[in-house]
């Protein structure tokens, strides 16, 4: 007997001996998958601790050694752009994995809320025409997985897919077209990386580190630490009006049926209860986000990212631009780029066009948004104050922050020489009771432009969107005409004596102007005056 066990000791022994831990890549190294051209390509995964590794792609073979915890990490010297399909093989010992068809170009990650995600199958005839035409073996998109652990993973799951027909129905529509244009425009092959989740705030993108660092973000987790408190309560209340909603609607074709009556009737569609806050694993928690979505791309080589969010807090406007500067500082050490490009939207108008000067938290939180590009050379703010549905947060019309995002790239990121977007204000005086302003940015020149917004027809022979107000701060609608390329003045007989201006504020503007290029001008105000109530903190409903 105890000749046996030592016999069984010394062949486990020995089978031990010559055991390997599977090698592994990245889950974001895949079958065509697209490379960064013109920078080192960082290329990781995990095998035994100590064990060598190397890595061969293009001509190139790079050697290294995985740590004591398994992880290797080669870095591959930068490549010119190449649509030839080509082979990435990592070896170690008797192991060894190929991934085919993988190119060199540019990689844009695309994050955000809902607005990001959205799909090009809503229905838009601009996107189903784009969509029988897609076919682009240059196009490529990764789309990370849905996981939100309460601290960073080191790896998710996917697959690159190439553009066509049947992938892109899938696709992010901002992404989407967006990538379109730039392979377009560069000629070389684009890969789009979408990372973005609906309902979610700014402070779930954020990582762990940082949340209790920043002011701005007490209130979320304050907010946080109160639902995992009362989650049992909330869930039991929450069990309660599934039932009663699903005895409402017992499928989504009644949802369906009930909110075309809405709309027809000009009311906000009716929506299920939501699952309470507090619960591990959700999108919404604290740093849920950066540690499912974006940790387990670091340090992924990238051209730029595009940036759409704030519907969860557009309310907290007063905190956004300290919580934007630690997204970007934070997203570009992980991803070891440090001046890696950042291109925001504001946000799209939603709500009933008012019919008086309104002050509005989109406006102020577009406004917060700007400060960006201030204090950051390498980040920019389009505005789509022309692209929002007044019932739906979720405008259908995703060409249009596609296309301003495009136009941005190319002119910022690319060098191209061309107007990247709208109208700015650069400066303004009063001069026999008006206002004469001056713009950047105009283009060809500042014209006015024909559009349906909320269901309001705006002429082309009259700008709308202009207040003034005098020393009372009462805002009044005036009335605004070009005068050159660049001025316009701006008047009204209630207002003898200017001291503020704004320009398309309000929840759902009404304006129009642009410049002929078919920019629109950004938002302004002139005034500082202070929000309407004390607290600009967002009482944001778990």
């Amino acid at each position: 007997m105890k000749k046996i066990s030592s016999f069984f000791l010394i062949t486990w022994l020995l089978m031990a001996t010559h055991l390997q831990a599977a090698l592994t890549l990245a889950g974001i190294f895949t079958d065509q998958a697209v490379l960064q051209r013109e920078v080192a390509v960082p290329v990781w995964g995990w095998a035994d601790p100590g064990a060598e590794i190397v890595v061969e792609f293009a001509g190139q073979r790079v050697t290294t050694s995985a740590g004591s915890g398994g992880k290797w990490i080669a870095r591959l010297a930068a490549m010119a752009a190449s649509a030839e399909p080509r082979v990435l093989k990592v070896t170690t010992g008797d192991q060894s994995l190929t991934r085919a068809e993988v190119l060199v170009g540019d990689v844009w990650l695309c994050s955000g809320q809902s607005n990001m995600a959205v799909s090009m199958s809503i229905p838009n005839p601009i996107l189903r025409e784009a969509i029988a035409s897609a076919s682009n073996a240059q196009l490529r998109l990764f789309a990370t997985l849905d996981q939100f652990p309460d601290a960073p993973v080191q790896d998710t799951t996917g697959r690159w897919e190439p553009a066509t027909p049947e992938t892109v129905k899938r696709w992010t529509a901002v992404g989407t077209l967006f990538g379109l244009r730039i392979q377009r425009e560069i000629g070389v092959p684009v890969g789009i990386l979408c990372s973005a989740r609906g309902g979610t705030q700014i402070e779930s993108w954020l990582p762990a580190d940082l949340l209790a660092t920043n002011p701005a973000n007490q209130f979320f987790l304050k907010k946080y630490t109160e639902a995992v408190q009362r989650l049992p309560e909330a869930m039991a209340d929450y069990q309660k009006a599934r039932e009663v909603f699903q005895k409402q609607f017992p499928d989504t074709k009644a949802i369906a049926r009930e909110n075309q009556a809405r709309r027809q009737r000009g009311e906000q569609p009716v929506l299920p209860p939501r699952e309470p806050a507090g619960r591990p694993g959700i999108s919404s928690n604290p740093a849920a986000c950066y540690n499912g979505k974006i940790a387990p791309l670091l340090p992924y080589a990238l051209k730029g990212v595009l940036w759409y969010q704030g519907e969860g807090n557009v309310s907290g406007f007063s905190g956004y631009p300290s919580q934007m500067a630690d997204l970007i500082r934070s997203w570009r050490e992980g991803f070891q780029i440090p001046s890696l490009p950042f291109i925001a939207t504001e946000l799209a108008p939603l709500g009933q066009p008012s019919t008086q000067p309104q002050d509005a938290a989109r406006s102020r939180f577009g406004e917060a948004l700007a400060t960006i590009e201030k204090d950051d050379a390498q980040a920019w703010v389009v505005t789509i104050v022309d692209g929002g549905d007044p019932l739906d947060i979720h405008p259908v019309q995703k060409e249009i922050p596609a296309e301003r995002f495009a136009a941005m790239a190319l002119a910022k990121v690319y060098g191209r020489n061309l107007v990247a977007h709208g109208p700015r204000l650069e400066s303004w005086k009063v001069e026999a009771g008006k206002a004469v302003l001056k713009f950047s940015s105009v283009g060809g020149g500042l014209v006015a432009r024909s559009l349906q917004l909320g269901g309001h027809s705006l002429r082309a022979d009259r700008l709308a969107g202009f207040e003034l107000a005098g020393a009372d701060r009462k805002l009044v609608r005036a009335e605004a005409r070009v005068v050159g390329t660049d001025t316009l003045v701006i008047e009204s007989p209630e207002v003898p004596q200017p001291i503020a201006v704004r320009y398309a504020w309000g929840a759902f503007p009404l304006c129009n102007l642009f410049n002929q290029e078919g920019f629109p001008a950004y938002p302004f105000r002139t005034d500082n005056w202070p929000w309407k109530t004390p607290a600009d903190v967002p009482q944001v409903k778990p």
